[in-house]
């Protein structure tokens, strides 16, 4: 089936922001970034991973492969999330927070993380 007019017609869309997995594993290190409109980051503590995606305000998405840093780590639940991303063919916005879905199907929720700022710590000393 060629979907290429489906996708054309449709407006992009950007997911900027940082992300918590909410019903995958309970990797608490775990953090999904979307960043420049396109691309996808996932970092666990140990093992880094890179993608592009792209998002209509359809509804429909395409996550492509991912480049990843190969770590031995002690808990590595990256595959699980690289699946259900790598599956998933639709998304809704719940606020802030993604739902990817594949069909009606949910494969991977995500909670908006607020990314706290750097504050810059210049302080004058006198002598």
């Amino acid at each position: 089936m060629d979907t290429s007019a489906y996708f054309s017609s449709a407006k992009k869309v950007s997911f900027e922001g940082s992300y918590k997995p909410t019903n995958l594993n309970s990797d608490a290190d775990l953090l999904v970034a979307f960043e420049d409109g396109e691309s996808i980051s996932i970092q666990n503590g140990c093992n880094m991973h890179f993608g592009v995606y792209t998002a209509y305000e359809n509804g429909t998405l395409s996550i492509g492969d991912f480049f990843s840093t190969a770590r031995s780590c002690k808990d590595n639940f990256d595959s699980s999330y690289l699946e259900a991303l790598k599956k998933s063919d639709n998304w809704v916005r719940q606020n802030k927070d993604l739902i990817f879905k594949n069909g009606a199907k949910t494969l991977l929720s995500l909670a908006w993380q607020q990314v706290q700022s750097k504050t810059d710590d210049t302080t004058s000393s006198s002598n």
